[in-house]
């Protein structure tokens, strides 16, 4: 704790410092921004390839298990439960991304007229 404030040196002295431990705190923070502006960047190109897949598992997960499964479930379980699906469901989907594209995209292709037209391989 500083002392009390007796004279009018005291009061410029403790001026000085409350500026000099400004020009600390706020080269702190920018120095705390740029470390966070940098790992956002390095985040964001690690999910970009999946954002899409993962808005839509999300929202999935919100609807299906959120207001479906948990409706009548206390409030902590309608927060853990759904974020725990979320995680489990992305790092499924992350490993096994070829499949499901494959399965997904397979469903549109090479039907005509309702006969199954063989794929190129």
């Amino acid at each position: 704790m500083m002392n009390k404030i007796h004279t009018y040196e005291d009061l410029v002295e403790r001026q000085k410092q409350m500026e000099l431990l400004l020009k600390l705190q706020k080269e702190q923070l920018r120095y705390d921004i740029r470390d966070l502006m940098d790992a956002g960047k390095t985040a964001v190109v690690g999910t970009s390839q999946n954002f899409f897949i993962n808005k839509g598992v999300d929202k999935v997960v919100d609807i299906v298990v959120k207001k479906g499964v948990l409706s009548n479930a206390g409030w902590l379980y309608r927060m853990i439960v759904p974020f725990v699906v979320k995680r489990f469901s992305s790092k499924y989907i992350k490993e096994h991304k070829k499949d499901i594209k494959d399965k997904f995209f397979s469903f549109f292709r090479g039907k005509t007229n309702g006969v199954k037209q063989p794929t190129k391989q």
